[in-house]
């Protein structure tokens, strides 16, 4: 994601591309649209999270911390 935490349509383009997804420009910028504002709404709030937003670590935070 970009530096200023909000969703291009450019980024969009390249993820789906990694997967073998092509969009064209006016769709990656709708997609963009549709989720900038939960990605940048969450972004300002992770940082105060337990958990990283890997959901490996959520097993961690369930657990107190302790290793199974």
């Amino acid at each position: 994601m970009s530096e200023n935490k909000r969703v291009l349509a450019e980024e969009v383009r390249a993820m789906a591309g990694t997967v073998g997804i092509s969009l064209s420009a006016d769709v990656a910028a709708r997609i963009a649209g549709a989720v900038d504002p939960t990605i940048t709404g969450f972004a300002r709030v992770s940082d105060k999270l337990p958990f990283d937003v890997e959901p490996a670590s959520f097993i961690v935070v369930q657990n107190g911390g302790r290793k199974s």
